[in-house]
């Protein structure tokens, strides 16, 4: 059996993760990889946003530097993380790589919920986006989400 824990873990030490966060542990399991879950969204209860933290905003991914698209531009507020996650469907993983339109301009940060549960997330530009919460790794997409950022 192999300890996907480590496995991950070397790849983000090498720069191979890019969704990792610093200090969290994501273990990977059959709704991240190809497998028996991998087309059926993680289950999810929503609770409401009570605090947003910001901590980048405006961010293009590392590897798309030299593409065109204006990321500086792209810098959410906490009322439109709020409604992100109030209104944000949850997806599969596969739906999230593969039929989601995606952008390389991103904003990410901390949030914490009414239920007192706290999560790293990370929203792009064109409305997917990703939680990390209890060592899983939720996946979202907001195109009910109004705000003009998403424009």
């Amino acid at each position: 059996m192999v300890n996907t824990q480590k496995i991950f873990g070397v790849a983000c030490l090498l720069g191979g993760c890019q969704f990792a966060m610093a200090a969290e542990v994501y273990i990977l399991d059959s709704y991240d990889t190809v497998g028996e879950n991998y087309s059926i969204p993680r289950p999810y209860k929503k609770s409401p946003v009570m605090h947003v933290t910001i901590i980048k905003n405006g961010m293009k991914f590392e590897a798309d530097k030299d593409d065109t698209e204006g990321c500086p531009t792209f810098r959410v507020t906490e009322n439109d993380i709020k409604e992100y996650f109030s209104k944000a469907k949850v997806v599969s993983n596969r739906d999230y790589m593969h039929e989601i339109s995606w952008s390389e301009c991103y904003a990410r940060g901390e949030i914490t919920f009414a239920n007192g549960k706290v999560g790293k997330w990370r929203v792009q530009k064109y409305r997917a986006g990703s939680l990390y919460m209890d060592g899983k790794k939720y996946y979202f997409d907001c195109q009910r989400c109004r705000s003009k950022v998403f424009e």
